[in-house]
Protein backbone atom coordinates (compact mmCIF):
# COMPACT_ATOMS: atom_id res chain seq x y z
CA UNK A 1 0.00 0.00 0.00
CA UNK A 2 1.64 3.12 -1.14
CA UNK A 3 0.34 5.95 1.64
CA UNK A 4 0.57 9.41 0.37
CA UNK A 5 0.86 11.61 3.70
CA UNK A 6 -1.37 14.65 3.54
CA UNK A 7 -1.09 16.60 7.09
CA UNK A 8 1.68 16.62 9.80
CA UNK A 9 1.13 17.11 13.37
CA UNK A 10 4.44 18.23 15.73
CA UNK A 11 4.32 17.77 19.23
CA UNK A 12 6.61 18.76 22.06
CA UNK A 13 6.49 19.51 25.61
CA UNK A 14 5.07 22.56 24.64
CA UNK A 15 2.37 21.64 22.40
CA UNK A 16 1.56 20.49 18.81
CA UNK A 17 1.89 22.79 15.48
CA UNK A 18 1.48 22.22 11.50
CA UNK A 19 3.91 21.45 9.40
CA UNK A 20 4.19 20.31 5.96
CA UNK A 21 4.11 16.44 5.37
CA UNK A 22 7.45 15.98 3.98
CA UNK A 23 7.17 11.95 3.74
CA UNK A 24 5.63 8.86 1.87
CA UNK A 25 5.68 5.41 3.43
CA UNK A 26 4.92 1.74 1.44
CA UNK A 27 3.19 -0.78 3.64
CA UNK A 28 3.36 -4.53 2.78
CA UNK A 29 2.39 -7.56 4.84
CA UNK A 30 1.79 -11.24 3.80
CA UNK A 31 -2.12 -10.62 3.84
CA UNK A 32 -1.76 -8.09 0.75
CA UNK A 33 -1.05 -10.44 -2.01
CA UNK A 34 2.85 -8.80 -2.17
CA UNK A 35 5.78 -10.64 -2.64
CA UNK A 36 7.52 -9.80 0.92
CA UNK A 37 6.12 -9.88 3.96
CA UNK A 38 5.98 -7.66 6.94
CA UNK A 39 7.87 -4.25 5.23
CA UNK A 40 7.72 -0.47 6.31
CA UNK A 41 9.29 2.03 4.06
CA UNK A 42 9.35 5.42 5.26
CA UNK A 43 10.64 7.94 2.34
CA UNK A 44 10.90 11.04 0.86
CA UNK A 45 7.96 12.24 -1.31
CA UNK A 46 6.83 9.77 -4.08
CA UNK A 47 8.53 7.06 -2.82
CA UNK A 48 11.53 8.17 -3.45
CA UNK A 49 15.23 8.04 -1.45
CA UNK A 50 13.40 5.16 0.85
CA UNK A 51 14.57 3.34 3.87
CA UNK A 52 13.35 0.07 4.13
CA UNK A 53 12.41 -2.42 7.82
CA UNK A 54 11.02 -5.48 8.72
CA UNK A 55 8.04 -4.65 10.76
CA UNK A 56 5.79 -6.44 13.56
CA UNK A 57 2.35 -6.46 11.97
CA UNK A 58 -1.00 -6.62 13.83
CA UNK A 59 -4.66 -6.62 13.11
CA UNK A 60 -7.27 -5.59 15.55
CA UNK A 61 -11.04 -4.85 14.07
CA UNK A 62 -10.52 -3.17 11.52
CA UNK A 63 -7.15 -2.02 11.94
CA UNK A 64 -3.53 -3.29 11.05
CA UNK A 65 -0.50 -2.19 12.28
CA UNK A 66 3.16 -1.68 11.22
CA UNK A 67 5.15 -1.18 14.44
CA UNK A 68 9.37 -0.66 14.75
CA UNK A 69 9.29 -0.95 18.71
CA UNK A 70 13.07 -0.25 18.65
CA UNK A 71 12.64 3.01 16.19
CA UNK A 72 9.72 4.14 18.40
CA UNK A 73 7.23 4.38 15.41
CA UNK A 74 4.41 2.73 14.45
CA UNK A 75 1.82 3.05 10.97
CA UNK A 76 -1.86 1.81 11.72
CA UNK A 77 -4.12 1.57 8.74
CA UNK A 78 -7.58 1.88 9.21
CA UNK A 79 -10.84 1.91 7.01
CA UNK A 80 -11.31 3.36 3.78
CA UNK A 81 -7.10 2.81 3.61
CA UNK A 82 -6.77 6.05 5.95
CA UNK A 83 -3.24 5.52 7.56
CA UNK A 84 -1.77 7.75 10.96
CA UNK A 85 1.80 7.20 11.01
CA UNK A 86 3.21 7.85 14.87
CA UNK A 87 7.16 8.58 14.98
CA UNK A 88 9.30 10.09 17.81
CA UNK A 89 12.76 11.78 17.58
CA UNK A 90 13.24 12.70 21.62
CA UNK A 91 10.74 14.26 23.40
CA UNK A 92 9.15 15.20 19.90
CA UNK A 93 6.23 13.23 18.30
CA UNK A 94 5.54 13.39 14.36
CA UNK A 95 1.97 12.63 13.55
CA UNK A 96 0.96 12.09 10.40
CA UNK A 97 -2.44 11.13 8.40
CA UNK A 98 -3.04 10.22 4.67
CA UNK A 99 -4.30 7.52 2.33
CA UNK A 100 -3.04 4.88 1.24
CA UNK A 101 -3.97 2.66 -2.06
CA UNK A 102 -2.67 -0.39 -3.60
CA UNK A 103 0.36 -0.18 -5.43
CA UNK A 104 3.93 -1.74 -6.73
CA UNK A 105 6.46 -0.97 -3.93
CA UNK A 106 9.88 0.97 -4.37
CA UNK A 107 12.16 0.68 -6.75
CA UNK A 108 15.17 -0.91 -5.63
CA UNK A 109 16.71 1.78 -7.58
CA UNK A 110 15.04 4.16 -4.57
CA UNK A 111 16.47 2.29 -1.65
CA UNK A 112 19.11 4.17 0.61
CA UNK A 113 19.43 1.11 3.12
CA UNK A 114 19.85 -2.36 0.97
Amino acid sequence: MRCDIKSLSVCAAGGCRSAAPAISIYLSDFMDGSSERAAYYRCGPALTNCDRYAAIVHRTGEFTIFSLPARSLFAKLGPGNQVTDVAAVGDTVFVSRGLCEHAAPPPASELRSR
